[in-house]
């Protein structure tokens, strides 16, 4: 479960967050909160507030690392897609 939150709270960490976000499963129940850490990074706590793991943005890249700072992988923000005009 925790893998699987950190990998949820890292495909939405490309977006500048001012605050803490909530997030919510697919029946609508609470999974946990990201809170930022400072200008490209992002704390994320679970569901009973326990310390899950973090994100830091470099570029195009998000990294995903767990609660005791180990790596996990990461995500590449890829751009918009546009179609072209007709």
């Amino acid at each position: 479960m925790r893998y699987m939150l950190i990998i949820a709270f890292a495909l939405c960490s490309s977006v500048a967050f001012a605050g803490n976000s909530n997030f919510y499963g697919a029946d609508g129940s609470y999974l946990g909160t990201m809170a930022p850490a400072g200008q490209n990074n992002n704390f994320v706590y679970g569901s009973d507030g326990s310390y899950v793991g973090s994100t830091a943005n470099a570029g195009r890249n998000t990294f995903v690392y767990g609660s005791d700072g180990s790596y996990l992988g990461q995500v590449t923000n890829s751009p918009l897609a546009t179609t072209p005009n007709d």
